[in-house]
């Protein structure tokens, strides 16, 4: 009896998972974020960015962008849209997560990555120059 009920679970997940592949390949979703890069001059500040998200499907639905910063709201929703963009100013400390999911739906059907990268500083030392045409 167990076996079967295990068998009946395992089949019931496997034709989920099916269905929320079809799901994201019927609807050909394509995310963009814009920079891709978030630059910083010193590691304990965080990176202050205005990001650009753009997408685009080949079906109309209802999409919504979420970040990881805030995974349970939704930073846009479009009803019945088969595309859009939205700008927001963030202020992140490490790397962050964005992905278009169907409202009320945990499956990411895209999902792009903004990077934060540090620069190194070469230190204090001033390199002295000599212009071209100083002889001296």
């Amino acid at each position: 009896m167990r076996a079967k009920l295990r068998t009946l679970l395992m089949l019931l997940v496997c034709i989920t998972a099916a269905g929320t592949q079809a799901s994201a390949e019927r609807a050909h979703l394509t995310l963009w974020v814009k920079p891709k890069l978030c630059l910083r001059y010193k590691e304990s500040q965080p990176c202050s960015v205005e990001v650009l998200l753009k997408w685009q499907a080949r079906e109309a639905g209802n999409y919504c962008i979420y970040s990881a910063l805030a995974e349970a709201e939704p930073l846009r929703c479009w009803p019945s849209h088969d595309g859009g963009e939205h700008e927001v100013e963030l202020h992140i400390s490490e790397d962050l997560q964005f992905w278009l999911s169907e409202p009320g739906s945990s499956v990411k059907l895209a999902s792009e990555l903004l990077e934060l990268a540090t620069l190194v500083s070469g230190g204090n030392k001033a390199r002295s120059r000599r212009h071209i045409w100083n002889l001296i």
